[in-house]
């Protein structure tokens, strides 16, 4: 999978990439902020992205993943310590919700339930 983060906290990036880096997927990139992370996706195109909610700059997470999956239709994984269902009443069409604290266990489920939820939706081909 090539994913892509948008997390303004470095020890919560760096775990994430790393675990995902250990499991055989592309980190093609990370970002603090929504603005940059959407300059880059007109050039490159993640299969999800991690998404906080809480990001700096003018746009927060749930705007910037309407964005990406209107324009570009790439989903999100949300991670967040707010509620699911707060998140969903914003209109945001989530993978999945991964609760901050996390660990390495509930990152690789996260992944796990977006892979399977794509290949559900025929948006990514199945595994040969």
């Amino acid at each position: 999978m090539n994913i892509l983060i948008i997390e303004d906290d470095f020890l919560i990036k760096t775990q994430i990439e790393e675990l995902l880096q250990e499991l055989g997927h592309l980190v093609l990139g990370s970002f603090t902020n929504a603005s940059d992370a959407i300059a880059f996706v007109k050039g490159n195109k993640p299969d999800f992205v991690f998404m906080d909610i809480d990001l700096q700059g003018q746009m927060d997470g749930i705007e910037c993943a309407k964005i990406l999956k209107m324009e570009f239709n790439i989903p999100s994984i949300f991670l967040t310590s707010h509620l699911e269902e707060q998140a969903n009443s914003m209109g945001a069409d989530a993978l999945c919700f991964l609760p901050k604290p996390f660990n390495d266990e509930l990152i690789k489920e996260a992944v796990s339930s977006a892979i399977r939820k794509l290949r559900k939706e025929t948006v990514l081909p199945q595994k040969k």
